[in-house]
């Protein structure tokens, strides 16, 4: 049986994050959840193996947005063409998350399926 992919979840409000982990689990995924910029870059640049996507929403606690830390990953060699989702409240940022490197772009409240359909296919390469 192949491995489950792991879904590394940053969002600053647990009520969601467990919302998104328990749908994504229904649909075979592992995730992987913080709550700061700073706890969520500390833990990716020391996994072994990396995420098969990441689900960075913008407004976050710690010294960086979820915007900064997508621009500041992609700057990483493992993890330029690791799939980024961004996720907020605000949709007037999109462009500048786009810039940033982002592959997705949702804004929340999101309709979970259409979440899970964009993790299925930016993960199914």
């Amino acid at each position: 049986m192949a491995a489950k992919k792991l879904v590394f979840l940053l969002d600053d409000m647990p009520i969601l994050s467990k919302l998104y982990s328990e749908v994504l689990a229904r649909h075979g995924y592992d995730t992987a959840i913080v709550t700061s910029s700073d706890e969520a870059y500390s833990d990716l640049l020391k996994r072994p193996k990396k995420p098969a996507c990441l689900v960075l929403d913008v407004n976050v606690m710690g010294s960086m947005t979820g915007i900064e830390l997508c621009k500041k990953l992609r700057d990483e060699p493992d993890y330029q063409r690791v799939p980024i989702i961004m996720l907020t409240a605000n949709p007037s940022c999109e462009e500048d998350a786009r810039t940033a490197g982002a592959d997705a772009f949702f804004t929340k409240p999101c309709k979970l399926d259409a979440f899970v359909e964009v993790i299925d296919a930016v993960t199914a390469i």
